[in-house]
């Protein structure tokens, strides 16, 4: 892709993120996101066949940034310190808060939230399948226990199920569910 498509491309992509925390996704056309991105239709549709194949490209955008997210901000044993990791996953959906609310009516926030775990599942997975080689099984079904819990909890925060509740608490409280489920795993610090 040359310079120009990239640019327009990522000016569509921004313009989508932008409606969403404005309005809902079924409520978004080509029209308004070519609009926005100060483009015409006829360029959306050189490098998406329609509303779908955008949404798909920015939730795979999204989640794959999260991942990064991650990674960087990985300090030691998330067994023990899930704290630093934690705080850059919801600093993550603090961010894109009315991102996520805008997809909240599509049926793709579910495909994003999928896509989420799995990321955040595969990273873990590497990072346990290192330190623990031996115990496939258990350590899998923790991957699966804690990063769709964990995704799911931000989930309902987005959607305002904790009312007014700081996103830094539930981190708080999502370190001593993973460190507390890590211990009963055998894994981590089992002092807690």
């Amino acid at each position: 892709m040359n310079k120009n498509a990239q640019r327009s491309v990522r000016l569509l992509e921004q313009a989508y993120l932008s409606l969403l925390a404005e309005k809902p996704y079924t409520k978004i056309t080509v029209t308004d996101v070519a609009n926005k991105a100060g483009l015409n239709r006829g360029t959306f549709y050189a490098h998406f066949k329609g509303m779908p194949e955008l949404t798909e490209r920015v939730m795979d955008d999204l989640s794959q940034r999260l991942v990064e997210i991650v990674r960087s901000q990985y300090e030691g044993d998330f067994a023990e310190n899930p704290r630093p990791t934690l705080a850059a996953v919801g600093g993550f959906f603090s961010e894109n808060r009315d991102v996520m609310l805008g997809l909240e009516e599509s049926t793709s926030f579910m495909p994003l939230a999928s896509s989420l775990v799995d990321r955040l599942e595969e990273w873990f997975r590497g990072y346990v399948g290192e330190r623990n080689p031996d115990d496939g099984l258990t350590d899998l079904v923790l991957v699966h226990y804690l990063f769709a819990g964990i995704v799911s909890a931000y989930h309902g925060w987005v959607r305002g199920e904790m009312g007014d509740c700081p996103v830094e608490e539930v981190n708080e409280r999502l370190v001593r569910l993973v460190v507390s489920s890590c211990a009963a795993f055998g894994r981590g610090d089992r002092r807690c």
